[in-house]
């Protein structure tokens, strides 16, 4: 349970954004070693602290209170609103910072990331339960590699292999916890891979 919620996907662009600005500086290269600071700030409040707001917003005009269970949202068709809303939710911050904060393209191009990514999850959700745990998990491992690529002066080497292990260890939480069956992880982990790479590679490569 502890790595579920250490590892929610609520709380993943924190952590890939750490490593970008920790491990591969070259993507972040115009901004200081403070604004790099208040960058990763921004991103956790952002993408996590807001997200879980709204989240708890929604419960209440639904009834129900912030805990575990719903927090981790066990029922399929519980899934299926809030995705909906924390997409559309990344697809206005991705608007606002590039409108109103004028980032960089690449902090632009991890946001909308992540809001396809959320979008996909909530359509596929709306026939067959998905683990959110492993598409945060595989998209964030995807992201990483393309960038690790894309800008060769970093040191993404272990966060990747960091990335992986936690991987391995929060799906088989996820299993042992029997929040999920073993092809609803599966489907998360294709799902995240082939939405992030798809985004990366026309992005990047293509």
């Amino acid at each position: 349970m502890i790595l579920s919620v250490l590892f929610h996907p609520v709380i993943l662009p924190t952590y890939v954004f750490a490593c970008l600005i920790f491990f591969a500086p070259a993507t972040f290269s115009t901004l200081s070693e403070q604004g790099k600071y208040y960058l990763l700030l921004l991103i956790f409040i952002t993408t996590c602290i807001l997200p879980i707001f709204l989240m708890t917003i929604f419960l209440q005009l639904t009834n129900r209170t912030m805990n575990l269970k719903t927090f981790f949202m066990g029922n399929r068709r519980e899934r299926i609103v809030p995705y909906l809303i924390t997409a559309i939710f990344y697809s206005s911050l991705a608007y606002f910072f590039d409108t109103y904060l004028h980032m960089s393209g690449l902090i632009i191009y991890l946001i909308a990331a992540i809001g396809v990514t959320i979008l996909v999850l909530a359509l596929i959700t709306l026939f067959y339960k998905v683990s959110a745990h492993s598409t945060g998990l595989s998209g964030s491992i995807v992201i990483l590699v393309m960038l690790s690529m894309r800008f060769t002066d970093n040191d993404l080497f272990y966060p990747i292999l960091t990335f992986i292990l936690i991987s391995g260890f929060v799906m088989s939480s996820r299993l042992f916890l029997k929040a999920h069956t073993g092809m609803e992880v599966v489907t998360g982990v294709l799902t995240g891979f082939i939405v992030n790479f798809c985004i990366f590679y026309f992005l990047l490569i293509g």
